[in-house]
């Protein structure tokens, strides 16, 4: 009689275990259907002159807030795309030499649109579950303006002919996620990336100065601007 009560608690146990796998399975398989989330962090800036805040011991002004709206939809357990706009502040610099060795940093706005590819890697495995590690990369676009600084007022005008505004470029991205969902539809995650721009982002594209003492064709500089970006945000699963 034992021996047969611990078989009915062991079959009924098993049952319970598969029921609640197969809930989950079904909870937390978002193939065909919409996800919208909201994030918002900070990026670093790494583009020209960004040296000089390091020299000038003021690395933090270069951390600036940013936020993201994002779009996106699950084609399998696998494979999933969004879309996504951005706002946030930026920071850059003149070259030292342009400022006759002076340090003249600036400010402005910028806005990013990018369609992404997302990779869920648990997915890959036809698993699913509340945690889900998931890696992205794609192409966008970005708008900046509104460069700024302290002596753009001032006469004679340093080094304005040196910086544009507005400005419109191409970018691409890549970055991992890491989300945790609740059986609700809603989830938080952690977003870390890198963004790069075409070098007119911040604003400077020294490839441009070649009528200029600034020129060194030899080292015209890196084609990119770059920006690390860490962020917190909420997703909901429709």
């Amino acid at each position: 009689m034992k021996k047969i009560f611990i078989s009915l608690l062991s079959l009924a146990m098993s049952a319970a275990i598969l029921s609640a796998q197969g809930n989950d399975s079904e909870t937390y398989d978002y193939t065909g259907r919409f996800y919208l989330s909201v994030q918002g962090g900070a990026h670093v800036s790494a583009s020209e002159n960004a040296y000089s805040y390091r020299k000038e011991g003021r690395m933090t002004d270069l951390i600036k807030p940013q936020g993201y709206l994002s779009l996106g939809y699950d084609f399998s357990r696998a494979f999933g795309a969004r879309f996504s706009l951005g706002y946030g502040s930026e920071a850059g610099a003149f070259n030292y030499k342009q400022s006759f060795e002076f340090f003249r940093p600036y400010t402005f706005t910028g806005i990013e649109a990018f369609a992404d590819l997302v990779v869920n890697l648990k997915g890959l495995a036809n698993k699913v579950g509340p945690f889900s590690p998931k890696l992205y990369a794609g192409l966008g676009y970005a708008r900046t303006w509104g460069m700024e600084d302290a002596y753009d007022n001032y006469e004679p005008h340093w080094a304005e002919k040196y910086r544009t505004d507005p400005n419109n470029c191409f970018g691409f991205r890549g970055g991992f996620i890491a989300e945790y969902d609740f059986k609700c539809g809603f989830g938080l995650f952690c977003d870390l990336g890198a963004e790069l721009f075409s070098d007119s982002f911040n604003g400077q594209n020294p490839r441009k100065w070649k009528d200029s003492a600034y020129y060194n064709p030899a080292d015209p500089g890196f084609p990119f601007d770059l920006r690390t970006v860490a962020s917190l945000g909420i997703v909901y699963h429709f």
